[in-house]
């Protein structure tokens, strides 16, 4: 009841700060009802942080769309400019990032591809998953596996200039922010109960 009470709430509003704090408040909330027992964590955590992050997806499938696009309002200038220079550098190519000629166009397809499932997810911890299988992806391209930071990073710029995806920097500030079930740790914080749904 108070998932469904917070997704109306948010309905009416697009201020950022006040949407992740209620956010962030009903996720203690929920985290505290879930787990009555404030031993769970100690007898089992395991079941603990799966609980946590059942919940994170539950709010964040309620009310992701809403959050970003609130993000998306917020860092408008800096979105833009970072957009503007995505689209000036759409035609750079491998040999320009002195990418390796191992490492071919052909190979990195599914690399964007993988990049782009980013835009689908909901929640911070699939969207970080996705940039993880791209660097797994990328150590993996060649028989030696690149490992040095020095010859994955152009790979990696390389894929998010191609895939034309333009909303970077609300995606990074969402990860950033809204890793609910890594960031709150419910027992230190008792203000999420006080909250009237």
């Amino acid at each position: 009841n108070a998932i469904k009470n917070f997704s109306m709430r948010i309905q009416r509003t697009s201020d950022y700060e006040k949407i992740v704090t209620d956010l962030k408040l009903l996720y203690e909330y929920c985290v505290n009802i879930t787990c009555k027992s404030r031993k769970l964590k100690e007898q089992d955590p395991f079941l603990y942080m799966n609980l946590k992050i059942a919940l994170e997806y539950v709010l964040l499938d309620a009310a992701g769309e809403k959050i970003f696009d609130a993000i998306s309002i917020q860092c408008i200038d800096e979105s833009q400019k970072f957009n503007k220079t995505l689209r000036k550098l759409s035609n750079i190519s491998l040999e320009d990032l002195n990418i390796s000629k191992l490492v071919k166009n052909e190979q990195l397809t599914s690399l964007k591809l993988e990049l782009l499932k980013i835009s689908t997810c909901k929640c911070a911890l699939d969207k970080l998953s996705c940039i993880r299988n791209v660097i797994e992806g990328i150590s993996a391209l060649s028989e030696k596996k690149l490992t040095v930071t020095d010859e994955m990073l152009p790979i990696l710029v390389y894929l998010v200039i191609k895939t034309n995806y333009f909303h970077w920097i609300p995606t990074l500030k969402f990860i950033k922010e809204l890793n609910l079930s890594q960031m709150i740790n419910p027992e230190n914080h008792s203000s999420g109960s006080a909250l009237l749904y």
